[in-house]
């Protein structure tokens, strides 16, 4: 056995990955991580005796003019070389991207929807039990920079995780082997045995936020910086990793479990034994308290969390702080109790959202309540035929904005007093309940308008307009995407950047 493939084993032993006779669907792009695992894999397998039941799975997305010839590359290396079924299916990305529904998604994170609805049909028709992908080290390495840069818990900086359910309501696993090893020994051990592999145009286009990290603020952290960045990085997500479910574990036990009564789930928290604890765990203990009393995991905000332990160091009592519109924190004599309401309200009301960061380096914010579920956020180059370029064909639910401009970070809101905007192609401001009337937005309404903001303050009124200083000119090099998925159109599959 090689070296590089006795390490790969090491790894699926000491995380459980593969079972003895399991059957096992490997993403299977041609390029080397993919070659490289079907090789391992299939090498593991019959060298210890472990049965696997390996069969390959490529999407031909149609982004590249060499799509065709990837697939057929695919097809040749399943039947000639490692002998192995192919599974393969077909997807017109870029028509996809033309749609009004998906403009404001990149080509790559359509790429990837695509894919992994490929895969979730593949399991679930055929029983399949793992899902393994040729994820390694500098894929980790740059997922935990790209998640340290856009802000995250823990459990985001962990990057890419070794295991993970496919989706809901199937019990197939993801499972990623290689995360110990480099690219760099994937393609020494390829290039040693000859073994050739297909290079993805899209790879290199650095339209796309992980190309430009692979490509140019890897390299120069490696070069000026230091050149054992890449297994720090990774390093640091693993031990992140570790972090989370430590801390978890360790916040699980600290309070009761939430009780239930008069349309309200409250925990309580002792005050002192919570002081005793050090600011990380506190964070924790608050955070699962939260999550155990019901509030969506979108709003347990770092923000919110802090606002609770701001109380610890109150001699007050009885202080009540209200942290959304169900959800409340009060200071007793002895304990911290969380409270969240169940009880409708009169009305629906947009709640503060905040966003996060995706595998893909865009940013997601979901939404409670209104016609529009989710606000997405990314980072795009300016197309070489300009602004008219830029804007031809955008649909009604798709803003751009010069992004130098934007004062990050980015959240979600609704109205509220005082409010003022300078709409654009206007010369002064205007206030925004003016604005929302005579646009004719039907007063029930006007609280379930999402309003995307900076902190300097409102950037986009959806469906309305930008602010006037936000737009894009020629002079705007970089572009922020803004756009909205309507409520209705979850119908549709739509899935997250996953990885």
């Amino acid at each position: 056995m090689n070296r590089t493939f006795d390490e790969v084993h090491a790894f699926i032993r000491t995380n459980e990955l593969l079972e003895r006779g399991e059957s096992v669907l490997l993403g299977f792009s041609g390029g080397p991580d993919s070659m490289f695992l079907a090789f391992a894999l299939k090498s593991i397998s019959q060298t210890y005796k472990y049965g696997w039941d390996l069969t390959l799975a490529h999407l031909n997305h149609g982004i590249t003019p060499r799509a065709a010839e990837n697939e057929a590359f695919c097809r040749k290396a399943a039947s000639d070389f490692f002998k192995l079924p192919l599974l393969v299916q077909s997807s017109n990305v870029p028509e996809l991207h033309a749609r009004p529904g998906n403009r404001g998604f990149s080509v790559e994170s359509l790429a990837r929807r695509e894919r992994y609805r490929f895969f979730i049909d593949t399991c679930r028709e055929r029983g399949i039990s793992k899902l393994a992908t040729g994820h390694q080290l500098d894929d980790q390495a740059e997922t935990v920079l790209m998640r340290a840069i856009g802000g995250s818990w823990l459990i985001g900086m962990a990057g890419i995780p070794v295991r993970r359910p496919l989706a809901r309501g199937i019990s197939t696993e993801v499972v990623r082997p290689l995360l110990r090893i480099s690219r760099e020994q994937v393609e020494d051990f390829l290039r040693s045995e000859k073994i050739y592999w297909f290079e993805d145009q899209s790879n290199a286009d650095l339209r796309y936020a992980r190309n430009r990290v692979r490509h140019q603020l890897m390299p120069m952290l490696v070069r000026e910086f230091n050149p054992n960045a890449r297994l720090h990085l990774a390093s640091l997500g693993m031990q992140a990793a570790e972090l989370e479910q430590e801390l978890a574990r360790m916040s699980a036990g600290f309070f009761d479990p939430p009780q239930t009564r008069a349309g309200q789930t409250s925990a309580r928290i002792d005050i002192e034994r919570l002081r005793k604890q050090g600011p990380l765990v506190q964070r924790y203990i608050l955070r699962n308290a939260l999550l155990g009393v019901g509030m969506p995991i979108r709003e347990v905000t770092h923000r919110r969390v802090e606002s609770i332990r701001d109380l610890l160091s109150s001699e007050r009592r009885g202080i009540v702080v209200k942290l959304t519109d169900s959800a409340t924190v009060r200071l007793d004599d002895r304990e911290l109790v969380l409270l969240l309401s169940h009880e409708e309200l009169e009305g629906e009301h947009l709640q503060h959202a905040e966003f996060t960061i995706c595998s893909d380096g865009s940013w997601l914010a979901e939404l409670n309540a209104g016609p529009y579920s989710r606000v997405r956020a990314e980072m795009l180059a300016m197309p070489a035929g300009g602004v008219k370029e830029l804007l031809q064909g955008k649909p009604p639910e798709v803003e751009y904005v010069d992004a130098s401009k934007v004062l990050f970070p980015l959240y979600v809101r609704s109205r509220k007093d005082g409010d003022r905007i300078r709409p654009l192609g206007m010369e002064g401001e205007k206030k925004l309940q003016d604005l929302l009337t005579d646009t004719k937005v039907p007063r029930d309404q006007r609280d379930l308008v999402p309003l995307v903001c900076d902190s300097n303050g409102i950037v986009w009124v959806v469906g309305q307009t930008i602010a006037n200083h936000l737009k894009v000119t020629e002079r705007s090099s970089q572009v922020l995407a803004l756009s909205v998925l309507a409520r209705t159109a979850e119908q549709s599959g739509w899935l997250p950047a996953v990885e």
